[in-house]
C-alpha cells in the first residue's frame, strides 16, 4: 500500500470542499453587484465560513487516517458497517428536508431553533437542558443580529397565510 493512496472518503471530501470554496468565491464576488441589504448575508456567511473551510483543508491534509465518528458524520466511505453509514446518511438527508419544510410552514424563527434542539437532543445525545439553552441562544442570535441589526426580511410562513 502506498502512503499517498487516497480513499473514497477523502476524495469525496476534497470534491465537497472544492465546491464549497468555489461557491464562496462566486457568491462573494457577485455580492458586490447587489444592494447592500441583500449583499450583507452572503458576505457575512463567506467571511465566517472561509476560516472554517481553511481549517478543514489543513486538518484534512495533516490527518488522513480514519477518525472517530462525529456528530454529523455522513461519510463517503463504505467501511465495516455500511448499514449504519447508510442509516446516518438517510437521517441527515431527512433532517435537512424536514428543516426546509418546517421553515416553509412555520418560518425561520420557529423552525431553526426547533431543528437545532431536535438534532442536538436526538442525534447529538445532548440533554434537554443543553439542547434548550443552545436553541434559545440561537433564537436570540436570529432576533438580535438578523432582525434588529441587519433588518433581514423573512418570508411569510405558510401557517400565517393559512391563519388569515
Amino acid at each position: 500500500m502506498s502512503r499517498w493512496r487516497i480513499s473514497l472518503e477523502i476524495m469525496g471530501e476534497v470534491i465537497l470542499l472544492a465546491f464549497v470554496g468555489a461557491l464562496f468565491v462566486y457568491v462573494f464576488v457577485q455580492s458586490f453587484s447587489w444592494p447592500l441589504g441583500t449583499a450583507l448575508m452572503p458576505r457575512i456567511a463567506v467571511i465566517i465560513g472561509v476560516p472554517f473551510l481553511i481549517a478543514r483543508v489543513i486538518s484534512l491534509a495533516r490527518h488522513t487516517v480514519e477518525q472517530q465518528e462525529r456528530i454529523m458524520d455522513t461519510g463517503f466511505r463504505l467501511g465495516d458497517n455500511s448499514k449504519r453509514e447508510a442509516t446516518n446518511f438517510v437521517r441527515i438527508c431527512t433532517f435537512i428536508v424536514g428543516l426546509y419544510l418546517a421553515i416553509w410552514v412555520f418560518g425561520f424563527h420557529i423552525a431553526l431553533p426547533t431543528g437545532i434542539f431536535l438534532y442536538l437532543f436526538f442525534c447529538g445525545r445532548v440533554g434537554w437542558i443543553g439542547s434548550t439553552v443552545v436553541s434559545l441562544c440561537f433564537l436570540a442570535f436570529i432576533v438580535g443580529v438578523y432582525d434588529n441589526v441587519l433588518h433581514v426580511s423573512w418570508h411569510e410562513p405558510l401557517i400565517l397565510k393559512l391563519w388569515e
